[in-house]
């Protein structure tokens, strides 16, 4: 760490918290397990609120073939059937939600989220009834 206590106080790696700091503001430390009842917004990407911790938002595409582009790292897509697609992910917990949209200038399109796996979900892309391959956007938000 780089102080012990006080004000602008940072530690990495001490005690059960991987990360601590001390807010001047509040007087406590960020990164204590019962401390996030404010909103601490970093970079635009994650933010520290409430009782849940982290709300990390990953946006990514994934092209008609499968290939994804976005995502976090080490992330991939694949197209396991006509209109069916895995995105697999290092999340490790199913404590996240997946919005899908479309890439499309017409036509009746329909996404369904099939599954939800801690390492892994499915999307089901359906034109008017018929499971068929077509470009979409998602964003997951794990909390």
């Amino acid at each position: 760490g780089v102080g012990s206590s006080g004000s602008h106080s940072m530690h990495v790696g001490t005690g059960a918290s991987t990360i601590r700091q001390y807010i001047d503001d509040t007087q406590m430390w960020l990164g204590d397990v019962d401390n996030f009842n404010f909103k601490i917004e970093v970079f635009g990407l994650a933010e520290f609120y409430n009782e849940k911790g982290i709300l990390l938002p990953t946006v990514g595409r994934v092209s008609s073939g499968g290939t994804l582009s976005g995502g976090g790292s080490g992330w991939s897509a694949s197209n396991d059937s006509t209109g069916v697609y895995t995105v697999t992910h290092n999340i490790g917990s199913s404590a996240y939600s997946v919005v899908a949209s479309v890439e499309s200038s017409s036509g009746d399109y329909k996404l369904k989220i099939g599954s939800r796996g801690s390492n892994s979900f499915t999307v089901r892309c359906d034109a008017t009834g018929t499971l068929t391959n077509m470009a979409f956007n998602f964003i997951l938000i794990y909390y």
